[in-house]
């Protein structure tokens, strides 16, 4: 399939959610459908890049704290990541139950908004670096182009997307119950504990989480403050 084809596809899916969601709550239909748009554009140019990629990657100088990254592919962690990952977005969706009606669907589409240009970003970055994982020695067999996606992490970027819309959220509902509290804090603990397995499951280097959450975090706040401001 071709660029244009995707591209094509994706603006019109996500253009149709805007419309749909603007018929029924207070959605900027304007603003949200261009960021929609122009994260399906991001994500389709990424997808054809990846095509282009050379298979070799880059084994980057380990200094400093990326000494503490395990050589040896750790899957029992490499498991548990997968499920706080699952975890953080559960708690995040389950965080938009505690809200007023009318902020609810703006919550939850804000949401994934920020997971999916965190996750369009990271990919980027992935592709530019070609970054060879922990794990991944020189010697070691290849068996797939993910071996050199190890800056940044993807996991640690975008649990933290969804676990600081969560957060801020939290934030600026300061009558909500106890418990919606305890979910959004939750969330961002479960996005620690994402980052913190993919390094023990010799998937990242400490850097690489570190980029991951900055990310993740910088993108959910400068789009609360877009949505605040348009």
């Amino acid at each position: 399939m071709t660029l244009r084809r995707l591209c094509i596809i994706f603006l019109l899916f996500f253009i149709q959610i805007s419309r749909l969601l603007a018929q029924s709550y207070s959605v900027n239909w304007t603003r949200d459908a261009s960021i929609w748009g122009v994260s399906a554009l991001h994500y389709a140019v990424n997808k054809q890049w990846e095509n282009r990629v050379p298979i070799e990657g880059n084994y980057w100088r380990t200094v400093g704290i990326d000494k503490w990254a395990p050589t040896e592919l750790r899957k029992p962690y490499a498991w548990a990541s997968d499920n706080t990952k699952t975890a953080c977005f559960a708690s995040f969706a389950a965080m938009g139950f505690f809200l007023p009606t009318q902020d609810r669907i703006q919550y939850w589409q804000l949401g994934a908004q920020n997971v999916l240009i965190a996750g369009n970003i990271t990919q980027s970055i992935k592709l530019t670096a070609r970054r060879a994982r922990p794990f991944n020695q020189p010697g070691y067999p290849y068996d797939h182009r993910d071996q050199f996606y190890s800056f940044i992490s993807g996991h640690s970027s975008t649990t933290a997307a969804a676990a600081t819309t969560a957060i801020l959220a939290m934030r600026s509902q300061p009558d909500l119950k106890k418990a919606a509290n305890v979910i959004a804090i939750g969330s961002g603990a479960l996005a620690l504990s994402t980052a913190t397995l993919r390094v023990a499951a010799g998937k990242h280097y400490p850097t690489d989480i570190l980029a991951g959450m900055a990310l993740g975090v910088g993108v959910a706040v400068l789009n609360q403050a877009i949505h605040e401001r348009f």
